[in-house]
């Protein structure tokens, strides 16, 4: 048994392996008296739990755990996972810039409800309300969103995948949809049991049929594209 052992150690539950301690050792007093001068030989509750404790270290389960332990899901602190809910729900705001020189660009607002576990950090829906800085152009997307960082452990930062239909009203021209849908990357900034707060920055289109196209003065091409920055909370 190293010397020392109880300096420098973490525990993965230390109220748990002192019951085993005393439990194994109460079975060892029965078991183990001796016959002969029928004295009963008391194995230490703390030398059981130390040798729990060293066996369990080297095992790989233990590695395991104190590796995950050391990786970091948000980038301002280390903390725990949102609590063990399925149901989450959320809000962002934001900005798009036009990158095609329409004169879209746009102030984004947009919120959202759906499901997450260890694997799935959100699957769920969304809609927003993305007005233009200047022209007061307005996109409405309602949209299916997944975001995931494509393993169980934690993990600073994560994949977001938006696709669904937007309603758009351009200038003094009739509201028309067509499909939009971006692609971007998060990176979780504070987390604790009750919310998370991230960014995601993203490429997003806007898709304009040849229909629609030709009913909007101020569009000549099949695609807009936007770079788009936004700052979330999720619950």
């Amino acid at each position: 048994m190293p010397e020392n052992i109880y300096n420098n150690r973490r525990l993965v539950n230390k109220p748990l392996i002192a019951i085993i301690g005393l439990l194994t050792s109460l079975v060892l007093s029965v078991t183990g008296s001796a016959r002969a001068d029928k004295k009963v030989y008391m194995v230490p509750a703390p030398l059981v739990q130390d040798t729990i404790y060293y066996n369990l270290k080297e095992s790989p389960y233990y590695k395991d755990l104190e590796d995950k332990e050391n990786i970091r899901e948000s980038f301002f602190n280390q903390s725990n996972s949102l609590d063990t809910s399925h149901f989450t729900w959320g809000a962002e705001i934001g900005s798009s810039l036009d990158m095609t020189s329409h004169d879209l660009s746009t102030f984004d607002g947009d919120v959202m409800i759906g499901y997450k576990n260890s694997f799935m950090k959100f699957a769920g829906i969304g809609a927003g309300i993305h007005r233009s800085i200047h022209t007061g152009n307005n996109f409405i997307p309602v949209y299916g969103l997944i975001r995931t960082s494509f393993r169980s452990q934690p993990s600073l930062l994560f994949m977001s995948l938006q696709a669904g239909y937007s309603f758009n009203t351009i200038s003094k021209h009739n509201t028309v949809g067509d499909f939009t849908g971006s692609i971007g990357l998060g990176v979780n900034l504070q987390q604790s049991k009750a919310c998370k707060t991230y960014i995601v920055l993203a490429l997003a289109y806007q898709y304009f049929s040849e229909d629609n196209k030709s009913k909007i003065d101020e569009i000549d091409t099949n695609y807009i594209y936007f770079a788009r920055l936004s700052l979330g909370i999720n619950f």
